[in-house]
């Protein structure tokens, strides 16, 4: 009997030395990591961002060195925080170091002592790529002791776009020189998205085709920031419109409208694109302002033949185109029908002729200079002529009249006209 109760005493002390001895804890270890909060962000965001904190416990911390290295995905900017005390002990801390990665840093523990459970919380501030979607990762890596590997969601990125809509312009021919009209709204579904890009949005158009001045900026929903265009001062294919902030955060959208200018023909078919850059999230984008498209109507008059072209088929005129200073007459009723007018709204009443197509009203009065449309009058520089029975002036002007393009052809003396 004495000797089992010397061999039970034997055993307590035994295993109360166990316990007091720092290193022999016979206790299962763990290494717990938790968020202290998902925090949902837009983006891009203007500055570094709060998602929290990252909390470690060790439970418990045993004797030795415990190494780790902390990331985010790429493309995020780490701002590394000082030394993180223990919660429990505020003696004990865990130290960070920079790895020379801008999404990393590491961390180390050097602990000293009997077995115990010890926490750590590090905050994590970071700058995020405008680019970024879905959920914000920390990454662990252990290096060396009880920090295992794992992966903590510390935020998620709410969704955010920048969108680009286009009036995309029908052109029914291009030739030299031609300048090609465009319309474009750019606009936020999230605030800030272009204000925190800070920058500069750029929109490239290819080889041949350059962007005029005067552009044109409609703030259609002020986002705090505004749109400001200008002209790559060497290189006329580049229109830059600079991000100003001004005002209150909000979802923005602006359109912005002008010209441009084709150094060559363009034929039917054609896109007319710009490249969008600038901003992470309007990279790689290409638009399309405007597409040439086939002419409903095709005419061509010669000098001196009382013949024409009308979309391929030969029609009779009663009446010859000729030239007279310098400029080449053509008949108004069959360049009107060449055009689409319908014979009923060609109309005559001794002094006017009047011609209607579409939402078009074109009136001519021999002898005048004037050329009216739609009920402006626009300044020919010579006056129609009442001649051969018909009403005739300058093919040019005819052509402004229905909004056709022409071309002249010295050598054959002949003009095509297209609408």
């Amino acid at each position: 009997m004495l000797r089992q109760k010397r061999f039970f005493l034997l055993l307590v002390l035994v295993s109360i030395l166990l316990l007091a001895l720092p290193g022999l804890a016979t206790a299962s270890e763990s290494t717990l990591y938790y968020a202290t909060a998902v925090t949902t962000v837009s983006t891009p965001q203007h500055g570094a961002v709060n998602l929290g904190s990252l909390v470690i416990v060790f439970d418990p911390i045993t004797e030795g060195e415990h190494r780790a290295l902390l990331s985010l995905p790429s493309g995020y900017t780490i701002m590394v925080p000082a030394a993180v005390q223990s919660v429990e002990d505020p003696h004990l801390s865990l130290s960070t170091s920079i790895t020379g990665q801008a999404n990393e840093f590491r961390v180390s523990i050097n602990y000293e002592g009997r077995p115990q459970k010890r926490t750590f919380t590090v905050p994590f501030y970071t700058r995020i790529p405008s680019n970024a979607t879905g959920d914000i990762q920390v990454s662990i890596d252990g290096m060396q002791g009880q920090f295992t590997d794992g992966t903590v969601t510390i935020g998620r990125i709410a969704g955010g776009n920048v969108s680009f809509a286009s009036s995309e312009t029908a052109m029914r021919t291009v030739k030299p020189e031609t300048e090609i009209p465009y319309s474009l709204e750019v606009a936020e579904d999230t605030s800030n998205i272009l204000r925190a890009g800070q920058g500069t949005l750029v929109f490239s158009l290819p080889k041949g085709l350059e962007w005029q001045p005067g552009i044109q900026i409609d703030v259609v929903r002020n986002g705090g920031f505004l749109p400001v265009p200008r002209l790559d001062s060497g290189n006329p294919r580049i229109l830059l419109i600079d991000i100003e902030e001004q005002g209150v955060r909000s979802k923005g959208a602006f359109i912005m409208s002008g010209a441009l200018k084709s150094e060559r023909a363009l034929g039917t078919g054609t896109e007319i694109k710009a490249e969008a850059d600038g901003v992470d999230l309007t990279r790689g984008i290409t638009l399309v302002l405007a597409r040439v498209i086939a002419p409903q109507n095709e005419a061509r008059f010669t000098v001196g033949r009382d013949w024409y072209l009308s979309n391929g088929r030969t029609l009779s005129m009663d009446v010859l185109p000729y030239t007279k200073e310098g400029r080449l007459f053509l008949p108004l009723r069959y360049v009107g029908l060449s055009m689409g007018v319908e014979p009923d709204n060609i109309k005559w009443n001794g002094s006017v002729a009047t011609l209607v197509l579409g939402d078009k009203n074109v009136q001519v009065r021999p002898g005048s200079r004037q050329l009216v449309v739609n009920g402006s009058s626009i300044e020919m520089d010579v006056a129609a002529e009442f001649s051969q029975g018909r009403v005739m002036l300058p093919y040019r002007f005819i052509a402004e009249a229905f909004g056709a393009s022409v071309d002249w052809d010295s050598s054959t003396r002949t003009v095509t006209m297209e609408l």
